[in-house]
C-alpha cells in the first residue's frame, strides 16, 4: 500500500497501532500529532491515544493550510515566527527520557536560533532541550549538558525536511535529516525532558525565538528508533495513519485499542 493510496484523514478514515499498515512503527508511540489528518479547530489531536492534545495559541483557523508536501500532503500548521506556537502542557509529567526519538516535518526560510520543538525553561534547568535551528542548520541541543548535534546542511532553503533526534542509553545523540544520520555524539547515561516545563512547538517560553514557517506532522516515542525505521518514516509517512485493509476504514477518528499513561508505556504496557 504505502503511498499510493488516498493520504488517510478525518473524512475518509485513518488507522493508528495495530490497525495500521505499518503497526510496528507504532511501537513506542507516546505522542503523534497529525494535521496533515484535517484542520480541528484551536486543538491539535494527539492520535497516539494518550491524549497530549496540542493548544493553537495566537492563532486561528486559516493558520491551517495545504502544505505542498509531496511525501506528507494534508494540512499543515502556518506559525509566524512571532506569536504563534502550539503548547501540550507537561508532556511526560517530569519523568524524562533516558531514550526517546523526536520526529517533525518542517519548512522554512529563515532561521538564526529559531525552536521548533521545545521543553525548556528560563536559566539551563534541569532536562532542558530542544529541535531548533541556528544558524540556517538544524540542531538538537541538551540545554543542561550542553551537548549538541548539528547539521552540516543547511535547512532553510524553503523546501520540506524531516528531523529526527534520537537518545539512547547504548548509542547516545544521533541527529537524522530526511532519513539519513548528520551528527551523533557518543556520550550516554544522560535523561532529557524531566521537568515540568511545557512541551511547545514552534517556540520557547511561551513566546521567545519563534519558528517562523510550516510545521507538519510531529511524533515522539520513548526509544530510540532504528535507522531502517526513520528512513521508512521519511520515505513513507503515511504508513503509519494508513489502514491496513485494502478499503479505507469508514470516516472519522479511529481511536486506539489501548489508552494509557506515558509512565505504563515507557514500562512496556500499552503501544
Amino acid at each position: 500500500m504505502g503511498q499510493s493510496r488516498r493520504h488517510p484523514n478525518y473524512k475518509t478514515g485513518f488507522a493508528t497501532r495495530d490497525l495500521s499498515d505499518a503497526p510496528n512503527l507504532w511501537k513506542g508511540n507516546v505522542g503523534l500529532w497529525a494535521p496533515s489528518l484535517g484542520p480541528t479547530g484551536l486543538t491539535l489531536r494527539d492520535q497516539s491515544g494518550f491524549r497530549n492534545d496540542g493548544i493553537l495559541t495566537n492563532m486561528a483557523s486559516d493558520d491551517w493550510v495545504i502544505s505542498g508536501n509531496p511525501r506528507s500532503p494534508g494540512y499543515v500548521l502556518a506559525l509566524n515566527g512571532s506569536t504563534n506556537y502550539v503548547s501540550v502542557g507537561n508532556f511526560g509529567g517530569g519523568i524524562g527520557f533516558t531514550d526517546i526519538a523526536i520526529l517533525f516535518w518542517f519548512k522554512t526560510s529563515v532561521g538564526d536560533n529559531d525552536f521548533v520543538i521545545s521543553k525548556d525553561g528560563a536559566g539551563n534547568n534541569v532536562g532542558d532541550a530542544s529541535m531548533k535551528i541556528v544558524s540556517d542548520k538544524l540542531q538538537f541541543f541538551d540545554d543542561w549538558t550542553n551537548i549538541d548535534v548539528t547539521s552540516s546542511a543547511n535547512v532553510t532553503d524553503g523546501n520540506w525536511h524531516h528531523g529526527v533526534f534520537t537518545l539512547s542509553s547504548t548509542d547516545g545523540y544521533r541527529l537524522f535529516l530526511d532519513g539519513k544520520l548528520v551528527d551523533e555524539d557518543a556520550t550516554t547515561g544522560n535523561t532529557i525532558w524531566n521537568n515540568s516545563t511545557d512541551l511547545q512547538f514552534g517556540t520557547v517560553l511561551g513566546g521567545s525565538f519563534s519558528f517562523g514557517g510550516q510545521l507538519g506532522s510531529t511524533s515522539i516515542y520513548n526509544r530510540a528508533l532504528l535507522p531502517s525505521e526513520i528512513q521508512h518514516l521519511y520515505d513513507k509517512p503515511l504508513d503509519m495513519l494508513t489502514p491496513r485493509s485494502r478499503v479505507f476504514l469508514s470516516a472519522g477518528f479511529v481511536r486506539p485499542k489501548v489508552y494509557g499513561s506515558l509512565a505504563h508505556d515507557r514500562q512496556g504496557l500499552a503501544g
